[in-house]
């Protein structure tokens, strides 16, 4: 398999992990950010949602799909 196919499904799993978790955390922080910057709201939701991605989220769709990231 090309180095390209990869990359393009490690890409589509990021994608299916990252956007439920960056819905799920608007949904959740707009009550608490409403009226902050955009700036400082970006902080937020990344400083929350990075380590989730890295810690969690992303280890378990590798798992999970490993068949489908496979050469």
């Amino acid at each position: 398999m090309r180095a390209s196919n990869i990359r393009v499904r490690t890409a589509v799993v990021t994608w299916l992990v990252a956007y439920p978790i960056i819905t799920f955390l608007l949904a959740t922080l707009e009550p608490v950010v409403v009226g902050w910057p955009m700036p400082l709201r970006a902080l937020l939701l990344s400083a929350i949602m990075v380590p989730i991605m890295v810690f969690w989220a992303l280890p378990a769709a590798t798992a999970l799909f490993k068949e489908f990231l496979s050469p």
